[in-house]
């Protein structure tokens, strides 16, 4: 037993302690544990003394509680063992001309190409020419080089990212990101012994619009929970219409 109030007893099997904590890191969790149930206790105890007892009285909103624990899992289960309906590209894009002002962009977005190289790396002036290039043997090559070479790199310049994200990877000092975004398109750097080549094939800055790829998935989201909203309300409508019919509801009005 670990502690006593008033009668109620504490044991150790009553308290999960996760397996990843040893020594006085188990031991300190455990004493935490230990106090905040006996906090609880004491609570517990003035509480009875000090409410009415309708105020005592929590049955009914324990039941309540409990049918709307029961029929939100129920719920979950119609709408898994549902038939999944896709939803359309075309649906998506329809959502997304629709509602413009759901998309704007927060920050500057870009298309890159970059690799980060040794600055001593002996194919420096082939990487900037690949770089620069468009012709789909140039990026096969590129591919290949950076995998056999690169420290690090990022060459799929149809996929957008955040320009802060970017940042993150590339040293870039701008305390203006739009000025830098609309000045340059070829950026190389070097810090310490690594050297950062950068093609900016496309940028977009913020409060203009998001393309439609950088919020496909978002918008699949939103029309999927509208399709369960609907399949839940369909349900519970023909539950309801059926129970009418079979004259399981009397209503006093």
């Amino acid at each position: 037993m670990l502690a006593k109030v008033d009668g109620e007893e504490l044991y150790l099997d009553d308290i999960y302690v996760p397996e990843n904590l040893h020594g006085s890191d188990s031991v300190e969790f455990l004493n935490h544990m230990v106090q905040q149930w006996i906090i609880e206790q004491l609570m517990y105890a003035e509480a009875k003394e000090n409410l009415s007892e309708e105020e005592l009285d929590v049955e009914r909103e324990v039941e309540r509680m409990k049918r709307k624990l029961i029929v939100g899992r129920y719920e979950q289960k119609l709408l898994g063992d549902s038939v999944n309906i896709q939803i359309n590209e075309s649906d998506a894009l329809q959502y997304y001309e629709d509602n413009p002002e759901e998309f704007m962009l927060k920050d500057n977005i870009v298309r890159v190409k970059y690799v980060k190289i040794q600055a001593e790396d002996e194919n420096v002036a082939e990487f900037r020419t690949l770089l620069r290039s468009d012709d789909a043997a140039d990026h096969s090559k590129l591919v290949r080089m950076s995998n056999e070479n690169a420290l690090n790199s990022f060459l799929d310049d149809m996929v957008w990212l955040y320009f802060n994200d970017l940042l993150k990877e590339i040293p870039i000092n701008t305390y203006n990101q739009e000025e830098f975004l609309n000045n340059n398109r070829f950026v190389e750097l070097k810090k310490d012994s690594v050297l950062y080549l950068l093609n900016i094939k496309g940028f977009m800055i913020k409060d203009s619009r998001a393309p439609f790829p950088l919020v496909k998935d978002k918008i699949i989201s939103i029309l999927q929970a509208r399709k369960n909203k609907d399949l839940l309300k369909e349900h519970r409508n023909k539950i309801y219409k059926t129970a009418l019919s079979e004259k399981k509801i009397e209503v006093f009005l």
